[in-house]
């Protein structure tokens, strides 16, 4: 053990001030470390203690700056009934030379805008013309992270909020009102709405909670880029085999990932994204 452990709480992290045009230009730089193999990253080591949740240890190495470190994060959906929060984590971060543990930190903030990030460089990426109008479906933390990330990349005109509880969905669309000025933003009341005729849609609902209303591909407008953060879990599988006559892609930056998520259906064509 060292001599000193640093700890860092959530309210250290967030003090730091990264902003989000420095979130995305040093995850792309990560990002094209990891295809350049300059990473060790193996595949998540799970348990599940209880039906729907998880706790997984998510090692990884990065040799441009000799670091080493693991994050732990849990996951239960019943959380928000017991007023606590449904993703927990923390990372420690080692000494490469001798594993000794350097640090501790809270990495709930960390988790939140390391997933948005992801998702905002993927969009930018993936979308053609820039989207002006955005569907998000959730109002959690992951929805929170994901509009500021989004809003940071592309001038929205328009954002409909969709989620299971209308009250906790208007709730939340006037708190990103008050955040983010710039656009509109606005709760609607059927998922369908804010899907319909969307240039960009995320959906960051809970992860293998059966949701209230099944959403569906065929919502979906031609051209429109999906960025299905909880796996696709609240997504209706069966209008997809219309949808596969059009050849629609399928994105990832793991192969793994992809196989194990979309193996169940059929006749789609798979394309490996590595930034």
């Amino acid at each position: 053990m060292a001599a000193e452990l640093l700890y860092l709480s959530q309210q250290d992290i967030v003090q730091i001030g990264l902003s989000a045009p420095q979130m995305l230009e040093l995850t792309t730089e990560v990002l094209h470390d990891k295809q350049a193999g300059r990473t060790e990253m193996p595949p998540k080591l799970g348990v599940h203690p209880r039906p729907q949740s998880f706790l997984h240890a998510m090692p990884g190495y990065l040799e441009r700056l000799d670091s080493v470190g693991l994050k732990l994060v849990s996951y239960y959906p019943g959380n928000s009934a017991r007023g606590c929060d449904t993703i927990n984590a923390m990372m420690m971060l080692n000494d490469a030379a001798t594993g000794q543990p350097l640090a501790i930190m809270d990495a709930n903030w960390i988790t939140a805008y390391r997933t948005a990030t992801i998702s905002a460089l993927s969009c930018k990426l993936l979308c053609g013309p820039p989207p002006t109008t955005l569907g998000l479906i959730g109002y959690g933390v992951q929805a929170s992270s994901h509009l500021d990330l989004l809003l940071n990349c592309f001038e929205l005109d328009e954002v409909q909020i969709w989620g299971r509880n209308p009250e906790r969905c208007e709730r939340f669309a006037r708190q990103m009102n008050d955040q983010h000025r710039s656009v509109q933003i606005k709760a609607v009341t059927r998922a369908e709405d804010a899907i319909r005729d969307k240039d960009l849609v995320v959906s960051v609902t809970p992860i293998g909670v059966t949701p209230v209303q099944q959403l569906r591909y065929d919502w979906l407008k031609p051209g429109a880029v999906l960025c299905p953060v909880e796996f696709d879990s609240a997504w209706d599988k069966k209008p997809f085999s219309r949808l596969t006559f059009s050849s629609p892609t399928i994105l990832t930056s793991s192969i793994n990932i992809a196989l194990k998520v979309f193996s169940r259906i059929s006749r789609l064509l798979l394309t490996i994204w590595l930034p």
